[in-house]
């Protein structure tokens, strides 16, 4: 989806071009995908400690982060910008 929107490639390309970078970078995909099971593990343990209440909190906590570390991790590896410089 990152390449899609940030680049404007078509759906195959946006596949194409996705499998390629992570098979360029598999161990730091590999690190990223161990790193966002262990976030989603979390909120479910959270949920499920707390008799569903943490839910409310854990999954949209557990949501917004994954994505941002995934945002964060297609930046770093496509040497795009990350955030901009301060003035």
């Amino acid at each position: 989806m990152f390449f899609a929107i940030d680049r404007g490639l078509g759906p195959v390309d946006a596949l194409k071009a996705s499998f390629q970078l992570v098979k360029d970078n598999l161990g730091q995909a590999l690190v990223v995908f161990l790193i966002t099971l262990g976030v989603a593990f979390g909120g479910f343990a959270l949920t499920f400690i707390t008799c569903g209440l943490g839910g409310i909190i854990a999954y949209p906590a557990a949501g917004a982060l994954t994505g941002l570390i995934h945002v964060y991790t297609y930046r770093r590896l496509t040497g795009g910008t990350i955030a901009p410089a301060p003035v």
